[in-house]
Order: structure tokens, then sequence, then C-alpha cells
């Protein structure tokens, strides 16, 4: 996503993004259209107030949202020809492999962000009452229950795994019906994850990345072939789509980390928060529609 504030000499890095909107729904890819010029104060009045608003050109049809680095609060704000005013930002999501280790958490982080969560759940869930969640009980081979859980929705987060499941397909089973459902529905952001030794169309292996998939080819062969076939499906849909590779998960309270396309080393570990953080950062992260960066600590 392209910052849309350009600060004055000598101001802190605050970024401000624009998205463009329509009928309070988001559209994919989001790039800005104006570019503003703001002096220092008026940089920090607007992130000491806002987290999102709405800025309209006083001068021009066009409405776009801004995102800020601050908690929202009630009331307008105008700067020259901008008015600013908080706009209601949240999406409606869904999360598949809702009651795992990652995906129960990454439902919390985004309730906690204000998203309704459409929870794709297979067996019981403890997730507590909650009014933007909605429980989605459901066979992932079945299209029509993928096909309810997608009913209404903006984005998608995959937190899917095949390990510890008689058929090991889980990524692929799932993705053969979530992409053409999605293409139907006109939903377009997508983010999934799978293993780090997973290879993605354009991937030049190196002698690394070449150790650390034969590795898991002789433990896990099913595994990768899962990853992999998911990510071509994906690749060759029309969907805005990420899939991040993570190697081993802790579960070290960290969610710092960085996204590239360098293959991390074969003992390379990862917190889960971290992994937790890309996920639900990537539905505005627009850095790697196309891609699957490897995550870093």
């Amino acid at each position: 996503m392209r910052s849309g504030v350009l600060l004055g000499k000598g101001t802190r890095s605050i970024k401000i993004y624009l998205r463009r909107v329509q009928k309070s729904k988001l559209f994919w890819p989001t790039p800005c259209h104006r570019t503003t010029i703001l002096a220092p104060a008026e940089v920090f009045a607007i992130a000491a107030r806002f987290h999102h608003y709405r800025c309209q050109d006083n001068n021009s049809d066009d409405d776009i949202v801004c995102a800020g680095s601050a908690k929202s609060a009630p009331g307008t704000i105008t700067i020259g020809h901008m008015t600013a005013e908080v706009y209601n930002t949240s999406m409606n999501i869904a999360v598949f492999g809702a009651t795992g280790h990652v995906g129960s958490l990454v439902v919390e982080k985004l309730l906690a962000g204000g998203h309704n969560v459409s929870a794709f759940t297979h067996g019981t869930h403890h997730f507590a009452d909650n009014t933007r969640l909605r429980i989605i009980p459901g066979d992932i081979h079945k299209s029509e229950d993928i096909e309810k859980a997608l009913h209404d929705t903006e984005a998608i987060i995959s937190c899917l795994g095949s390990w510890h499941t008689p058929t090991k397909d889980i990524l692929t089973a799932a993705m053969t019906s979530i992409v053409p459902i999605a293409e139907k529905q006109g939903i377009k952001r997508i983010i999934s994850l799978t293993g780090s030794a997973a290879c993605a169309p354009g991937d030049h292996l190196s002698m690394i990345d070449r150790f650390n998939r034969s590795m898991l080819s002789l433990i896990a062969p099913k595994i990768l072939k899962d990853g992999e076939a998911h990510i071509r499906l994906l690749a060759e849909s029309t969907l805005e789509w990420t899939v991040i590779r993570s190697p081993v998960m802790t579960n070290k309270n960290d969610a710092n980390y960085r996204l590239d396309m360098n293959s991390p080393s074969p003992l390379a570990t990862i917190p889960r928060a971290a992994v937790v953080a890309a996920l639900v950062d990537s539905l505005e992260d627009t850095r790697f529609i196309g891609a699957a960066p490897h995550i870093h600590r």
C-alpha cells in the first residue's frame, strides 16, 4: 500500500495510507490517487486524533479513506481543502482453520481490531460469544460449506494445515473450492499459510532451499506436495493472493517479524504470535500480492 501523505522536512515517519472505498467496501488493489503535503503540526494533529477516518477533498468528488497511526476518536478535522471525519473501515473476513493454534489467535486479533469474522470450524471451538463473530461449522471438502462461510465476505485468511490429518491434502482441497467460489462472489484478497520448504512458481532455489525441501520431502512428502499445490492454485487464479511461508513455530510471545523472498535457515524458528501478526497485517500490506514471502524474526 502506498503512502498518501508526504511529511515536511525534519518530521518523524508517520505513515497515513489512502484506500479507495465504495459503499463501505474496500477494493483491491488500493492505489492512492492523490498525495497531499502536510506540515508537521498538521500530520501530528491527524495522527493524534485518528486511526481510521474519511478524507473528503472539497475540490473533488473523489472519496478516500486514510489509516493513521493512532486510535480513532469521534469528530472531524479540516486541513486546507481536506476535511477528515471518523469512518469505520472494519471488514468482513472469513478465517479457515479457525480452531487451530494459529487460526484461533488470528480470529482473536481480528475481533480485537474491530473486524467481523466468519470462523470456519471443524469440531469443537472455545470462542467466547461475540456479536461480530459468526461460527461456521463445516467440512473443508464440501464446497457448500465453504460457500456458506464466504457469504458476504470481503477477504479470506487461511490458517489450514495438513499435519495430523489422514489425507494430507487439506490446503489443496480447500483452495480447489475456495478459489472458484471467491472469484464468483467477487472476493479479491486472500492470505494463506504454509511451510518454508514449499516452492512457489518462479522460485530460484539456492542450496539452502534444496536442502530444506529435500529434508521435508523425506519426512513428510505429502505435506510438501499439498503446500506447493495450493500455491499453484492461487497463482493460477484471478485473486490477489499472498502465501506466507513459515518455518517451525514457537510459543514465544514476540510479534516482531519481517517478510522477504529470502529463504530461512533449515534450523530457523518463528514465534507463532509473529505469524499471526503477519497474516492479519497482510490484509492491508500490498507489497506481496501475487507472491509467497518467507517470514523471519
